[in-house]
Parts: structure tokens; sequence; C-alpha cells
């Protein structure tokens, strides 16, 4: 089985009003089994909005959020198969993922926030590199079809955290694109 990527833009507006904002792309396909194809796409992700910030909370302003991947098998003869789901660090923080940055949208403040795989937040989602979780999955298509169409959707949970103590930010909107990539 080869290794495509499929990427996906997704525009984080994580602000004092935001949402998830995610464009899909057309996916890619690739050989999952005997004389079949696979293609796999992501879902336009839900929207992550945490409302107003108010830095003399002593707690972090947590939301949550879900991504699905959804995997399609024509042909005679599939297969299980795994696949990857990483997200970058986005573009105001270089590559640095503790803490990633939103960045006020009139102005150069920035507020620090993260993108974790739990509710606890011990696992920040990433690529993979410098401490960072990627989200795994196997999409089980079945092991036999007769010249049809077999598939999977698997729905992936994420949360969002702005942290507290941020005493120094301006009242505005804050925001951060980051992209999501689909490995299998």
């Amino acid at each position: 089985m080869s290794l495509h990527a499929l990427k996906r833009l997704a525009g984080f507006a994580i602000l004092c009003a935001g949402a998830l904002l995610f464009q899909a792309r057309d996916a890619q396909a690739i050989i999952c089994g005997l004389l079949t194809t696979c293609t796999c796409t992501l879902s336009t992700a839900s929207s992550l909005n945490f409302g107003a910030y108010d830095p003399f909370s002593q707690t972090d302003a947590t939301v949550g959020g879900t991504i699905t991947v959804a995997c399609q098998a024509t042909g005679i003869l599939s297969t299980s198969f795994p696949y990857t789901l990483s997200l970058n660090a986005g573009i105001n923080s270089s590559s640095s993922f503790t803490p990633r940055k939103l960045k006020l949208t009139t102005g150069s403040t920035l507020a620090n926030y993260n993108i974790f795989k739990d509710t606890a937040g011990t696992q920040i989602l990433g690529n993979g590199t410098s401490s960072t979780s990627t989200v795994t999955g196997t999409c089980d298509i079945g092991s036999i079809l007769i010249l049809g169409k077999s598939a999977c959707s698997i729905v992936h949970n994420f949360y969002g955290r702005v942290f507290y103590g941020q005493t120094s930010l301006v009242p505005g909107t804050y925001n951060d694109t980051l992209t999501w990539t689909l490995s299998y």
C-alpha cells in the first residue's frame, strides 16, 4: 500500500467569538486490495467558539470539535487499512506547537492556545514531532466486494484551549490557520 497525503486547510478563527473553518479538496485514490481502489476524505470540522475570553479567569477557555474521515473502496477485493490525521503548528507559531499562537486580526498581539487530542489537554495534536500526537484509525472496508462499493466513516474529537492568565491581551478577534493532513 502506498502512502498518500491529503491536506486540508482549516482556518481556526479561535477568538473572542470564533469558528473553525474548513475547506475540502478532492480525494486521492490508492490501491488498497486486489483490483480495488480506496479513497479517503476529511469532512468539514465542527466549529470551535470560545466566546468572550476573561483574562482574569483561573481556568482555560476550552471547547471541543470533531472531524470525520470517510473512506470508500470500489472493486473486487479490499481490506482494512490504517490512516493518520495530523495537524501543523499554524501560521502564527512558525514551527512551534507549544504553544500555538492566535493573532489579533487588527494588530500584532498574540494569544497562547493549543489543540489537543484528549479532554485533559495532555496530548497536543500535531505531526508526531516535538512531543505531539497524531490521530490514528483503521478503516474496515470489508474483506470481499463483488464489483461494488463499501465505505466507512469515523468521527474523531479534538479540543481547543485558550490558556488562562493572559492579562496583556487587548479586546478583539484572534485567529490562526492550521492544516489537517490525512495520510493513508
